[in-house]
């Protein structure tokens, strides 16, 4: 062995110099890492509220959203329409089934195209509770709820929001071209100012806006369904008979039938 027969401090020179020769030496290390491609990772991007979704480099994105959403729920809307207006013209005892029923028959519905829609828009919602029950006429008032409810919110927001975040944005960036579909709030390189106070008052506004129409809508739910329980105190559904100790010639739904008719309960 190239250690044995040598002394210590001769032992530790050979060591020294087998460990150099094993491991690059710094200088060679530093020179092949200047040779590799350094990758910097940078978040301070992440902590700047300006580039939130909506604002800054998103804008690009996001700017044709609303256009977009618009015009796809436009024409869905318009298919749906159209197939179910063919569907019915074509079979209408599939759609209108209950003119079939001898008690609580709806009326007829004109059988074009687009017949059913006058009828319907214009159908009463006393005509609704009795012929096709409470559950579909709340259904139905929810629908009319929710499209009461956003067009309020729009016209406050198109009337009020959009002038003022156009001239913010006009004032405050470079790019004063805005359409109806982009956001102009999206140009503003600083959210603090004077116009913010409208988006904290119109915040109140658009709260008391769904207040509004949710309370009115809870009142009107207990109205109507009072109204029914009124309206059904009679039938034979909201009452309860118990029959007890019935002979053997009643015991036969229809001669019990027969004999509580007769009753006239």
């Amino acid at each position: 062995h190239a250690y044995d027969g040598a002394t210590p401090t001769a032992a530790a020179a050979l060591v020294a110099r087998a460990t150099e020769a094993a491991t690059p030496s710094a200088t060679a290390m530093t020179e092949s890492d200047a040779s590799q491609p350094q990758i910097t990772i940078d978040v301070s991007y992440l902590f700047d509220w300006g580039n939130t979704p909506g604002m800054g480099p998103y804008f690009t994105a996001n700017n044709i959203d609303a256009a977009q959403q618009i015009t796809t729920a436009a024409l869905m809307g318009s298919a749906c329409l159209v197939v179910f207006s063919m569907l019915r013209y074509k079979w209408p005892e599939l759609y209108s089934h209950r003119l079939r029923l001898r008690q609580m028959r709806p009326p007829n519905i004109p059988r074009t195209l687009f017949g059913w829609m006058y009828p319907v828009v214009t159908m009463s919602d006393r005509h609704v509770l009795e012929t096709i029950g409470l559950d579909a006429l709340l259904f139905f008032r929810a629908y009319r709820m929710f499209i009461y409810m956003f067009i309020s919110l729009s016209a406050f927001g198109m009337m009020v929001l959009y002038p003022v975040n156009y001239r913010w944005a006009k004032e405050d960036s470079q790019d004063s071209n805005h359409t109806i579909f982009e956001s102009p709030i999206a140009q503003v390189t600083s959210l603090t100012g004077r116009y913010s106070i409208a988006h904290v008052m119109m915040a109140y506004v658009f709260a008391g806006i769904l207040f509004f129409y949710i309370d009115r809508f809870a009142l009107h739910t207990i109205t109507m369904r009072w109204h029914y329980l009124l309206l059904t105190r009679r039938s034979g559904n909201s009452r309860t008979l118990m029959v007890t100790h019935l002979p053997r010639e009643l015991r036969s739904e229809q001669p019990l039938e027969r004999f509580i008719r007769g009753m006239q309960v």
